[in-house]
């Protein structure tokens, strides 16, 4: 055998000895990872996290999609109020904070569009949620979040979708435009029977003798104040004691 030949065959037997090793590695972090007791879904962060946004909602679509503030909310035309059918895909950005997601959304009229949004909150953005969001430019092929919307807009928006939707009586739609929610410890929860667009009507009471409250919640929703021990509740003009709705 050559000199040359001599050197290939060395070179190519070091080739595949180090291949060999690399795969040894990698099966055996495969291995450890396997063997590794899974950590525990920590329930009561979830949790608290959901119950978190629900309380401060519905100050903004930017707080609610990322959690900051739009430096200048103001009044804006064409909101119109969707509904997350799914999450398409995300990426996280380059600096690991916000998902850049997108999301196919269903318009009152039927269509149903792609809208880009970065996502902070992978939680607020699930199949089923209401998201307000706007025509980027005629004739409203491309849509966005509406972000811009200031928080009296964003009420009336959500307000009057949810009352279309038969989840909240025109009245209280009404009065929940300057109300504020009050958290109360929940001594019971039951549904009424009634179910409408994934919501379910509960009937809760809590302590202080203050009688119930009746709302439409989401099942993840009812389960947040199950694990929690807490409602929020608001009272009407008329003094009527309502379930805070979700909102989004």
């Amino acid at each position: 055998m050559g000199l040359t030949a001599t050197i290939i065959a060395a070179s190519l037997a070091v080739i595949v000895g180090l291949a060999a090793l690399v795969a040894w590695g990698l099966a055996e972090v495969s291995w450890r990872e396997l063997r590794k007791e899974p950590e525990p879904h920590d329930s009561a962060s979830h949790f608290r996290i959901r119950a978190d946004v629900w309380r401060g909602a519905p100050s903004s679509v930017q707080w609610w999609l990322s959690g900051a503030r739009y430096s200048e909310t103001r009044t804006v035309d064409d909101v119109q109020v969707g509904e997350v059918l799914a999450v398409l895909d995300g990426t996280w950005d380059n600096d690991g904070g916000d998902i850049q997601a997108q999301l196919r959304v269903a318009l009152p009229d039927g269509r149903e569009v792609v809208v880009d949004t970065p996502v902070h909150r992978e939680r607020t953005v699930q199949a089923g949620t209401f998201l307000p969001v706007r025509p980027q430019a005629a004739p409203g092929e491309d849509w966005s979040p509406a972000v811009e919307l200031d928080e009296p807009g964003l009420r009336a928006v959500l307000a009057r979708h949810r009352s279309e939707l038969g989840l909240l009586e025109p009245g209280t739609a009404r009065d929940l435009l300057d109300a504020q929610p009050a958290e109360a410890a929940l001594t019971s929860i039951r549904p009424t029977g009634r179910v409408r667009r994934g919501h379910v009507e509960v009937e809760v009471e809590t302590t202080g003798g203050h009688g119930t409250a009746r709302g439409f919640l989401r099942p993840q929703e009812i389960a947040t104040m199950r694990h929690t021990g807490t409602a929020l509740v608001c009272e009407t003009r008329e003094g009527q004691r309502v379930l805070w709705p979700a909102w989004y």
